[in-house]
């Protein structure tokens, strides 16, 4: 017996935010905007959540601290900040780390949970609204229900997982990866492919995902090195976005 079920919306295309971003009004009244220090700048992503923002007239608050491999003390500050400010929607922009943050910031504030008890699963009695915006082709944690945090006082980097932590709508817009370097366009490619061979091999492997492993793979053959010599395409990197998006769904 297998199972398929990915409740977030995925809305994917060139200027989707500034399309559809309106939907957003739908999940919250206050939004707690959750990226790092410069991505969401640069990739021009939070220029166009915040103008989506100001049309619906949505309040919102900015946390611009996460940083690669988010530590839980980072986790903390987002939580008390969500809570103090009371928004009831996180806005997730960039990588992994910043949607692994805001994921665990959602379930943390709505359940009123700190520290190390996130790891606790029956600790997650519910969680705000999330919105994931991802500005790499990597992680796809845009469409799963898993943050992996880094507790620097124990020495461990582990993950939890809960449905509560799918995002409601994941907007994927390649432009936004435009500003990646080659390294980073590399890595985080070799990431999404790591993500799709483990639906191969995994002992939970799930074959209705076959057809999307395969697809997935094959997008990432023939247009990484491409992608990489010629990283202004948006159509070379739209289909490492795809890609990456497949490893996200076969994950979860």
């Amino acid at each position: 017996m297998y199972q398929l079920s990915i409740p977030t919306e995925i809305i994917f295309g060139h200027k989707c935010v500034s399309e559809k971003g309106n939907l957003i009004k739908n999940y919250g009244t206050k939004a707690l905007i959750v990226t790092g220090k410069n991505s969401a700048r640069v990739s021009g992503a939070l220029e166009d959540i915040l103008e989506v923002l100001e049309a619906i007239q949505m309040e919102y608050v900015l946390f611009e601290e996460v940083i690669e491999n988010p530590e839980i003390e980072i986790i903390n500050k987002g939580i008390t900040i969500c809570q103090e400010f009371q928004c009831n929607l996180v806005i997730a922009i960039g990588g992994g780390s910043p949607i692994d943050a805001a994921k665990a910031i959602s379930i943390g504030s709505a359940s009123n949970i700190t520290g190390t008890d996130l790891f606790i699963v029956t600790n997650h009695i519910k969680a705000h609204p999330i919105i994931a915006i991802p500005t790499t082709s990597g992680t796809g944690s845009e469409v799963t229900q898993y943050s992996v945090l880094t507790d620097a006082q124990n020495k461990k980097k582990a993950g939890f997982g809960s449905k509560l932590m799918f995002p409601s709508i994941a907007f994927l817009d390649s432009s936004y990866t435009l500003s990646l370097s080659v390294r980073v366009t590399r890595d985080t490619a070799i990431d999404a492919l790591s993500h799709l061979l483990e639906g191969l091999y995994s002992k939970l492997r799930n074959p209705l995902f076959y057809p999307l492993i395969y697809e997935g793979v094959k997008l990432i053959y023939k247009n990484l090195e491409q992608t990489l010599h010629n990283p202004s395409d948006i159509q070379l990197r739209t289909k490492l976005m795809q890609a990456s998006l497949y490893g996200g769904m076969v994950i979860s």
